[in-house]
């Protein structure tokens, strides 16, 4: 993968699309860019294996905006983070079709919580990416819009019946909460090692 961006990049410095100088970003962006499409490749091939392919894409929709501007949990390496990522998606397919016994009002209280997890610990920012204070003031914001938007979807989708988009949603933020919680404790056990 580094051969075919770095030729990319190569290609684009030759034909003055960018500078020299700019490399070691384009470098960085494409490789993650790549990474994250694979991520999303492996994610709907367990949806199409699982045959809820409708419930992952609602999971990923859910997901990535709140991911994006809440932070959390990062795996040290692509390849952990791709295990990672696909271990979560084959659970959310192996208990969506898993007809486990929790009352409604149970489900709405887990929900509440782990939403409320979200609102009160979003952003986790991580050692490779810190955030300013003015960072994580917009970036919360912005959480709280998404989250209380996603909600709105998932209140719609209960009344209309549409499992897979309300489980879709569901899920994405038992996932998301957990990953602010666990970047959460990491942050603090490197805080409490640097002192």
């Amino acid at each position: 993968m580094k051969t075919i961006i770095n030729k990319m990049v190569a290609y684009q410095i030759e034909n003055g699309n960018m500078y020299e100088s700019e490399k070691d970003i384009y470098i960085y962006a494409y490789t993650v860019l790549i990474e994250e499409c694979i991520n999303i490749a492996i994610a709907f091939l367990v949806g199409f294996i699982f045959k809820e392919l409708k419930l992952v894409i609602c999971f990923l929709c859910a997901y990535i905006p709140l991911r994006r501007f809440s932070g959390g949990y990062h795996a040290e390496d692509w390849k952990t983070c791709s295990i990672v990522s696909t271990v979560l998606i084959i659970l959310v397919c192996g208990i969506f079709n898993t007809d486990i016994k929790i009352s409604v009002y149970t489900k709405f209280i887990i929900l509440i919580f782990f939403q409320l997890a979200i609102v009160s610990l979003s952003p986790v920012d991580s050692i490779n990416k810190k955030l300013s204070e003015n960072e994580k003031k917009e970036y919360h914001k912005v959480v709280n819009k998404i989250l209380l938007f996603q909600i709105v979807i998932l209140i719609c989708a209960i009344f209309f019946h549409i499992r897979y988009l309300y489980m879709g949603i569901y899920y994405s933020h038992i996932v998301l909460s957990s990953m602010l919680i666990i970047g959460f404790y990491k942050n603090y056990k490197v805080r409490k090692k640097s002192k």
